[in-house]
């Protein structure tokens, strides 16, 4: 795995995004090109979480929707890795991977198909040099601007992704996946998110109960 990843220059691991040069994935997205970001981040028991995250190239507040979450360590996976079904269709449509209903996502459960995946979703950037590379460390925090609202965002689109109902039990799975994924600054930013009055992304098919919901979820989740 880290011998792919150093072709696209990705070599530290605590807590870094790499964002590289946008292509065009009709596919995705018929009305933007697609930014391709990898977020990774390195555990105090030393295995490495990879989350490859699509978002439109567009200005304003867009919505970046993971597409792969996996945790590795010496060539052997830490937990299932799951893959968004719409890329999975499109790039290996000939494999036959799991299901999770819980999260509405392919599963992988081999370290060598979660390199085959990664593999498959690195092959579409056209250019392996990042064009922005974001420390995500407490010390380098001033180099991060958080944008009121950008955590729900995020969070939304993920449970919208996976298309999963809006229950207490699937909004606390999510908020977990997110701070499995982001460390606990996914949730201290969540619920300044959920106490702010901010608008969400209008193109957000949710409905205001459970929109509700997810604000009451969010203010009582302790880790």
């Amino acid at each position: 795995m880290e011998e792919l990843l150093s072709k696209f220059s990705i070599q530290q691991y605590d807590s870094w995004i790499y964002e590289y040069e946008s292509v065009n994935l009709p596919w995705w997205d018929t009305e933007y090109p697609t930014n391709i970001e990898i977020e990774v981040h390195q555990s105090d028991d030393s295995f490495i979480q990879l989350t490859v995250v699509f978002c439109p190239e567009t200005e304003g507040m867009v919505e970046r929707t993971p597409v792969m979450m996996t945790a590795f360590a010496n060539d052997e996976l830490i937990h299932e890795t799951l893959l968004a079904t719409t890329v999975g269709d499109e790039l290996l449509p000939d494999q036959n991977f799991g299901f999770s209903e819980e999260h509405q996502a392919y599963t992988i459960k081999t370290f060598e198909e979660a390199l085959m995946a990664l593999k498959a979703i690195l092959d579409l950037i056209t250019n392996p040099d990042p064009v922005f590379i974001s420390s995500l460390n407490e010390e380098d925090e001033e180099d991060i601007e958080f944008e009121p609202g950008d955590t729900l965002d995020h969070f939304i689109a993920m449970m919208l992704m996976n298309d999963s109902p809006f229950t207490k039990e699937e909004i606390e799975d999510h908020i977990g996946i997110g701070v499995a994924t982001d460390g606990e600054e996914y949730l201290t930013q969540l619920k300044a998110d959920v106490n702010t009055d901010i608008d969400l992304d209008p193109d957000f098919e949710i409905d205001k109960q459970s929109l509700e919901l997810v604000k009451e979820v969010v203010r009582g989740y302790e880790e």
